[in-house]
């Protein structure tokens, strides 16, 4: 148990306040302050991405491009339409409606570049004997294992179009 004495103790601490203030005043390291900007840089993408209708056809585009420039982060804008779920803000069945077909459509759209577009740079590439051997190679290889490379270049930072563009070349 705490006596009379320990609880009025600090009452009469002169330097409490002093030590209070001290505390209030101190800036934050600059690990600190890039958490505080990060997470109200998330806030602000997840307030402008409330529930409007541009929403889902960013989030459509979003999906539908990664597939032809990697450098969209397709995961990352379904992952932030989800909280906008869980928040009320967005339907979760259009959500992963259009996040599929979206990653449907730029699959396609990246194996159509390769299969129409991709012999010019075949014969500008790839016209030497070594060259020829390293398509014959992907061909074969797409034969036996295409469904397992498909599955498995979705987890890999730009396979799904090398394998996607790949796949519609050979």
């Amino acid at each position: 148990t705490v006596g009379t004495r320990q609880r009025t103790g600090h009452v009469h601490d002169t330097r409490a306040v002093e030590r209070q203030e001290s505390f209030a005043h101190t800036r934050p390291t600059i690990r600190e302050e890039s958490a505080l900007m990060l997470i109200a840089f998330l806030e602000g993408l997840l307030d402008l991405l409330g529930g409007e209708w541009w929403a889902y056809a960013l989030l459509f585009g979003i999906c539908a491009g990664d597939a032809v420039v990697p450098a969209l982060p397709s995961e990352t804008a379904v992952i932030v339409c989800g909280i906008q779920v869980a928040r009320g803000d967005m339907s979760w069945g259009w959500v992963i409606f259009l996040a599929a077909l979206g990653a449907f459509v730029g699959d396609n759209t990246s194996y159509s570049a390769g299969r129409w577009l991709g012999q010019p740079i075949v014969r500008r590439f790839f016209s030497g004997e070594r060259a020829r051997g390293r398509l014959d190679w992907a061909r074969r290889f797409l034969l036996d294992r295409g469904p397992y490379v498909l599955v498995v270049a979705r987890f890999i930072p730009g396979g799904r179009t090398l394998t996607t563009f790949t796949s519609g070349l050979v």
